[in-house]
């Protein structure tokens, strides 16, 4: 800068001295303001934003977990009612019916089907920790090879709840069998007063 320069900036400032030095302090009030009271609440909106965004998060998770609840709860009751319509609808309501589904119902198919009915030995079996009893028998039968297809699918395919637990099929042995022997294990379960069922 060249002499004449710096005279002129010298007498600029002297003359504008108080105009200058009030934008002086002005600018440092400015300053001030903007690091005192800018920059820390801009750091709490990005605080309070980052904060938002996690309960956001949060939130969003909870929302899941109650539908996911509903659903659990739904589920179960839905269960539940499948599992009080097959106690009312399909198994046999006592002793005596599931006794007469395995022993009366199983004999007529027999019969229906031209399968000779030879021995019976039955048995009940309480369920732990639960009302059912369960009610098995073992027959022996004989018969023809068709005849007894037809026989065990009548009972797979029948309206009671027969289960077939085992079953072995040979030459027919005893005197009097015509065509095949047949030992099949049936069971049923029936509801007892008592106990626990859920």
């Amino acid at each position: 800068m060249s002499g004449g320069a710096s005279v002129a900036v010298g007498r600029v400032v002297g003359e504008h001295r108080v105009v200058i030095g009030v934008l002086a302090v002005v600018l440092a009030l400015n300053a001030g303001a903007f690091a005192a009271g800018v920059v820390p609440l801009s750091r709490a909106v990005e605080s309070a934003e980052r904060r938002a965004a996690a309960a956001t998060i949060e939130l969003t998770a909870a929302e899941a977990d109650v539908v996911a609840a509903g659903a659990m709860q739904s589920g179960r009751d839905q269960a539940v009612q499948d599992l009080d319509t097959f106690y009312a609808n399909v198994l046999p309501e006592n002793a005596a019916e599931a006794r007469g589904m395995l022993h009366t119902s199983v004999a007529l198919l027999a019969a229906g089907e031209g399968v000779n009915y030879r021995r019976l030995s039955a048995f009940t079996d309480r369920q732990r920790d639960s009302r059912l009893e369960r009610m098995y028998t073992q027959m022996t039968l004989d018969g023809d090879y068709d005849d007894i297809r037809r026989f065990i699918h009548r009972i797979e395919t029948g309206d009671g709840f027969v289960i077939i637990d085992n079953l072995l099929m040979g030459e027919g042995s005893q005197a009097g069998a015509t065509g095949l022997s047949l030992t099949i294990d049936l069971s049923t379960y029936y509801r007892i007063a008592g106990g626990n069922d859920r």
